[in-house]
């Protein structure tokens, strides 16, 4: 039998509502009715019913504290405001205590004050409160047992037997009526004079009573979380049903600590210092911490999930939320570092601000931020997959910013199914920057700059926090402003490098919970460097991208080279210009790797590791070439595979602080390279070395300085090439004893060529006359210079001229003849040119067999790209005369051409002169003078033939003189913009011309 009334006193505002189960209301006296137990062998029950105790409503995001500094900052950050009477909120269901009466009670006067005398009852409290439940587990309250729901939708009861105090009749202070309100306590055993006796301690912060969480209808117990709500709350449904699991979970759910030893789950209670209980809602102080958050296993969802609530602080008044803390716990993604994630919602007045808040309001304002736990992480070695040489800071990484400030709404990770979801820490719309401070091998400290994603301890997909971190570009760039980090052993030789940036990445020890320790470590991806070697030749800092090298991270520093780091992206070209290699050779490098005893690497990593280099590789740039023809990979002698012994061919570049690397003051740059070397035989050019039974060397020895307290820079450069020989064309050979090369501080080159005193141009093929001729002839006779040498600033020139006697047979004479040959060799950009003339234009030779004659001369460039210039001309005639004493007279005739072909233009021109004179007792004379000529042009594509005729008559008579001349010249052009003779001559035209022919 049940039955239901109501206590109302409008005094106090009491209203409440009790359903007394298997008691009934005995009227028999009527002035003391009273309720009597039906049933005698059935427990009796009263169930208090109390209106809603909570109220949740819409709580607006902020981040006010990051927006820069302004007089009228925001009032809310991201969410908009409301106007009052319009926020959302939703009210909470009903509450109840539920009393059982003790065998020894009977009966309960019905009387308002007799109802509200608990003290005689016993509160009923399920097992689950107890922390006995019983198969299931977690089950929703039932209707005789105590459900106190405060805060919305989360059901509270008390984890002890506990007693409630409240004023049985209505309390006056002064004239006023206190709103009557029943206190949560314990019971005590307190000694009075007359024995001892039970009273009831109330809740306060030396006295707190232990609540659990029975029940939430957002608890699901299959492994998967309910939905966010409709609108932003202090509390979301899955931090609900966490606090249910957090205080009430038993079966099923289990502890794993870092040696991968499970244990049970205690479950444990929060600590309520107030819980007030009331008609208009209710009074909540409250905090609950759990340090370690349980697993469950489910049999479908995902398969084990993670709880990440550590602590839960809770203020209520009547039935409003005033302050509501929520801690997350978690890790920085990469580091590792625990963390936690502090969501607070607490209610701020807003002022009046003339729009949507027409006066002040108390809003709900939740921010959030994020707290370092673990400030300092060490990593052990043996959970990388390298040995952690991947990783150069395995040693101790510190964050130094311990407290964000309030962070930006949260943005889960695509893939996420956590709640809020695992994100990147934005402030202010921008990535958050960590002070990070990490320990390198060198054990030097290095400061920089990490944006870092918070991962929560439930993340359930870790391989989408490591995509979206991969691709996420610039953003996981780690700010190092210039440290000098040290990438591998130190001690091995040179792996420090001055450092722009860090690039991160993970290895994953576990993809999905539970975490019993951090799931991952970091390893380095990549780095941005300045090498100082580098910086040096070029001259500029020059930063590149450098990898760890592969080979390295797998079995540590080879033998050989000691490569430990391999650039990633487009490969800086070393270029050495001729005030850095002296001209004539230019060792221009791609450089791939670096290395700890041979400093810079070019051409494949591996090869330096093993102690090879493969010329065609390490010189693929074509520029690097020895006399800007000679490519310098062709010059090294090379095995079957293509490979060559790198200890002597390949250039080791490295360098050093002076004094000493703790109090430097100096940095130095140096460059050793001597290779070995092979004839070079490709035409047009040929390279001979090993010369007059001498070894051949090449050696370029380099000291570049900077000063690092801001003094100039400087450089020193020597390089010498001994014992060779240049062939050019198959025709002409110069020896070098040896070709010698300084430059200091950026001063004009210095170059100091030995050629051998005796025969230092030889002469061979289709010149092997000239060099006939030079044996038979000694220099200097003739007109003869013999050898020349001339040492300009970007090349050497070597010039030999040869000069032969007149000769003269009968009627046959010829002199001026000379033969000048000459070989350039560029130190800068340019090729190797060859040079060959037969007389000059100035003087050129001459030839006369009797009354015919003529002369001439042929000059010819060629270089390494082919003929660069061909200039000659050839004149030729004759002259006859007749005197019969009365009249006398003469003819003479001279014809010639003269040609010119470069690479673009050609000219050539071809002329006939025709004269006659007669003379009468010298009284009378007539002359007459006939000159024709052809010229045809090409000048960068465009054809030109120009053709001019001239006659000239001339009359002398005594005193009198005449002369006429009659000129005549006509031009044909061809370019692309000519007109066509279709555009310049019509039908019409043309018909009238043939028909003159007619």
């Amino acid at each position: 039998m049940s039955l239901t009334f109501e206590l109302l006193r409008p005094d106090d505002l009491l209203a409440l509502r009790v359903d007394a189960v298997n008691l009934k209301l005995d009227v028999s006296d009527a002035k003391n009715p009273k309720l009597r137990i039906d049933q005698k062998k059935l427990p009796a029950f009263l169930i208090i019913q109390f209106p809603a105790q909570s109220i949740t409503e819409k709580a607006y995001f902020e981040v006010a504290a990051n927006v820069p500094d302004s007089s009228t900052p925001p009032e809310s950050g991201d969410d908009p405001l409301d106007a009052p009477g319009d926020v959302p909120s939703r009210m909470a269901g009903g509450s109840r205590l539920v009393f059982r009466l003790p065998k020894a009670l009977q009966e309960i006067p019905f009387r308002m004050d007799a109802l509200l005398d608990w003290s005689k009852l016993e509160l009923v409290l399920s097992s689950t409160a107890l922390g006995k439940p019983k198969p299931p587990p977690i089950i929703a309250p039932s209707s005789l047992e105590t459900s106190l729901e405060i805060p919305y939708r989360l059901m509270l009861a008390p984890a002890v037997p506990v007693g409630w105090a409240h004023a049985n009749k209505p309390a006056a202070h002064a004239g006023r009526t206190e709103l009557w309100h029943t206190r949560l306590g314990r019971f005590v055993s307190v000694k009075t004079e007359t024995g001892t006796k039970q009273t009831i301690q109330e809740a306060s912060v030396d006295h707190t009573v232990p609540l659990r969480a029975i029940w939430s209808p957002d608890f699901i117990d299959h492994g998967d979380w309910p939905p966010p709500g409709e609108f932003l709350t202090a509390m979301s449904p899955r931090d609900r049903a966490e606090i249910v699991i957090l205080t009430s979970g038993v079966t099923g759910y289990f502890v794993e600590d870092a040696q991968r030893n499970i244990s049970a789950f205690v479950p444990t209670p929060i600590d309520a210092s107030r819980l007030f209980l009331s008609s208009l809602g209710g009074w909540l102080s409250s905090r609950g911490s759990w340090p370690n958050q349980p697993f469950y296993k489910t049999s479908s969802g995902p398969g084990t999930i993670a709880l990440d609530v550590s602590e839960w602080v809770h203020l209520a008044t009547e039935g409003r939320d005033h302050y509501v803390r929520i801690v997350y716990e978690g890790f920085l993604y990469p580091f590792g570092h625990r963390a936690a994630l502090i969501k607070v919602t607490e209610r701020k007045v807003v002022p009046s601000n003339g729009g949507v808040v027409p006066y002040p309001t108390a809003y709900l304002k939740q921010h959030m931020y994020v707290v370092v736990r673990e400030k300092v992480k060490r990593y052990d070695p043996a959970t990388f997959k390298f040995g952690r040489r991947e990783m150069p800071f395995w040693q101790n990484v510190r964050i130094d910013t311990l407290v964000t400030p309030d962070i930006d709404k949260p943005n889960p990770i695509p893939n996420g199914t956590a709640n809020p979801g695992s994100f990147w820490i934005d402030v202010g719309g921008g990535g958050f920057p960590f002070h990070v401070t990490a320990i390198d091998l060198a054990g030097k400290t290095v400061n920089f700059l990490a944006q870092l994603i918070f991962m929560l301890e439930s993340e359930p997909d870790l391989p989408a926090i490591q995509t979206a971190y991969q691709t996420s570009g610039d953003r996981r760039l780690c700010t190092v402003t210039g440290q000098k980090v040290a990438y591998a052993n130190p001690n091995a030789g040179d792996t420090t490098l001055k450092t722009n940036g860090l690039f991160f990445d993970t290895q994953t020890l576990q993809s999905t919970p539970p975490y019993p320790v951090v799931p991952f470590v970091p390893v380095l991806d990549q780095a941005t460097v300045t090498v100082p070697a580098l910086e040096q030749i070029l001259g500029s800092a020059s930063p590149v991208n450098i990898q760890m090298y592969s080979k390295y991270l797998s079995g540590d520093l080879d033998a050989h080279a000691g490569v430990y780091a391999q650039i990633s992206g487009t490969p800086p070209a070393i270029q050495f210009s001729a005030d850095k290699a002296g001209g004539f050779a230019t060792p221009n490098l791609s450089l791939t790797a670096l290395s700890a005893r041979k400093g810079l690497i070019a051409g494949n990593p591996d090869d330096a590791a093993n102690g090879l280099i493969r010329p065609a590789e390490f010189f693929a740039d074509l520029s690097a070439k020895l006399f800007g023809t000679v490519p310098l990979q062709a010059l090294i002698p090379v095995d079957g595979s293509g490979t060559a012994s790198a200890d002597q061919n390949a250039p080791q570049i490295k360098n050093s602080l002076k004094p000493n690397a703790k109090n430097p003051d100096t940095l130095v740059t140096q460059v050793a390279w001597s290779p070995q070397l092979k004839n070079y035989e490709n035409d047009p050019v040929h390279v001979e070395f090993d010369q007059n039974g001498q070894t051949s060397a090449l050696t370029l020895h380099a000291t570049l300085t900077r000063s690092l307290t801001g003094a100039a820079p400087e450089s020193s450069i020597n390089g010498e090439l001994t014992n060779f020989m240049v062939t050019l064309l198959g025709v002409v050979g110069i020896q070098f004893i040896s070709l010698k090369f300084t430059s200091k501080n950026g001063q004009k080159v210095k170059v100091k060529a030995d050629l051998p005193s005796n025969k230092p141009i030889t002469f061979i093929g289709p010149l092997e006359f000239v060099q006939t001729l030079a044996d038979i002839l000694p220099p200097g006779i003739f007109g003869g210079k013999g050898p020349s040498i001339d040492l300009a600033p970007d090349k050497i020139r070597v010039t030999y001229t040869l000069g032969l006697p007149p000769i003269t047979v009968g009627v046959f004479a010829i002199e001026h003849i000379s033969i000048m040959t000459g070989l350039d060799l560029p130190y800068l950009d340019g090729k190797p040119a060859f040079e060959f003339a037969f007389a000059t234009r100035g003087r050129p030779f001459l030839i006369l067999v009797e009354c015919l004659g003529g002369g001439g001369f042929v000059h010819l460039v060629i270089n390494a790209d082919g003929v660069e210039m061909v200039e000659g001309a050839l004149e030729f005639g004759g002259e006859f005369s007749l005197d019969l004493g009365v009249a006398s007279g003469g003819v003479h005739i001279m014809a010639g051409i003269y040609f010119k072909l470069t690479g673009t233009e050609t000219d050539l021109t071809g002329f006939v002169d025709v004269a006659g004179e007669v003379s009468v007792l010298g009284i009378i004379s007539i002359s007459m003078d006939l000159n024709l000529s052809l010229t045809y042009k090409v000048s960068n594509g465009k054809k030109m033939v120009q053709g001019r005729a001239t006659l000239t008559v001339s009359i002398h008579i005594l005193f009198f003189s005449a002369s006429v001349q009659i000129s005549m010249e006509k031009s044909f052009g061809s370019s692309p913009g000519d007109p066509r003779v279709d555009n310049v001559l019509m039908p019409a035209d043309w018909a009238t011309y043939a028909a003159a022919f007619a």
